[in-house]
């Protein structure tokens, strides 16, 4: 986009701008009026100061276009503001698996490949209405002063509250508590899906108990277990590391991790 006069607003969004995807016709009366800003859903904090180095800046460089960001990224909100046309952003990131619902609802527009050339991603990492921008994992993370001995090292140490007592807490989203409560009842990995609802909602209830919080951004992940309201969390690996790289005690478990992308 090394002229960006000859590119139209709506050209960019088809694009998919920055490995973003964009919702249908996400142009409202204020972008109209402001046609040289994109504005950008994002999840904020650390991820969005990241996006704005990796991505923002070097594309308000190459194109005059400015990006106004928007946070939290939310499914239900782009599923909201496409049904209303009414629109608080033009493009949005998104896991994998809400991509795909995103796709299956038709709530994302097709990339423009005649401004986006798919030769220069690698192999797999762009489709027909999006491009992949992130690959990250929900780890299980424990604070080390809790326990100097050594935390809990899987899902079923994580369930086990004898052993490894403490306050935790898990990611509010089904899909992803639901396979850590199979593993945690000895599922192997490669045996989750299809996935055995029934068992994984009667272990999921041994530890809702213990369960202080359901968090539900990533910001708060990061306040819960920096601030030692949760000894134990899962959460994602790149807002654990960050506080690691600040000093917080911590310990991210590799094992039994949910890896997937995000576009």
């Amino acid at each position: 986009m090394s002229q960006p006069i000859r590119h139209s607003r709506r050209s960019i969004l088809r694009a998919g701008g920055m490995a973003l995807i964009a919702a249908p016709h996400v142009w409202s009366a204020r972008a109209q009026a402001q046609e040289q800003v994109l504005f950008v859903n994002t999840w904020g904090g650390s991820w969005t100061a990241a996006e704005e180095s990796a991505y923002f800046k070097p594309f308000t460089a190459e194109t005059g276009i400015k990006v106004r960001t928007v946070a939290p990224v939310s499914f239900a909100k782009l599923k909201a503001q496409v049904q209303s046309r009414t629109y608080e952003w033009d493009v949005s990131s998104a896991g994998i698996v809400e991509f795909a619902q995103a796709l299956n609802e038709g709530l994302v527009e097709p990339i423009d490949k005649s401004i986006v050339d798919p030769a220069k991603f690698p192999p797999g990492n762009i489709t027909d209405f999006g491009a992949a921008g992130l690959t990250l994992a929900t780890c299980l993370v424990y604070r080390t002063d809790k326990f100097p001995g050594g935390g809990p090292q899987s899902w079923a140490d994580f369930w086990d509250v004898n052993k490894f007592p403490g306050a935790r807490c898990l990611f509010n989203r089904s899909f992803t508590s639901l396979a850590f409560a199979l593993l945690a009842d000895g599922v192997p990995a490669d045996k989750l899906y299809p996935m055995d609802i029934d068992r994984a909602f009667r272990k999921l209830d041994q530890i809702k108990p213990h369960i202080k919080v359901w968090w539900t951004q990533g910001n708060q992940s990061q306040q819960l277990i920096a601030d030692g309201e949760v000894d134990m969390i899962a959460m994602w690996n790149a807002r654990a590391q960050e506080l690691i790289d600040r000093g917080a005690p911590l310990k991210i478990v590799w094992n039994g991790a949910e890896n997937y992308g995000g576009n």
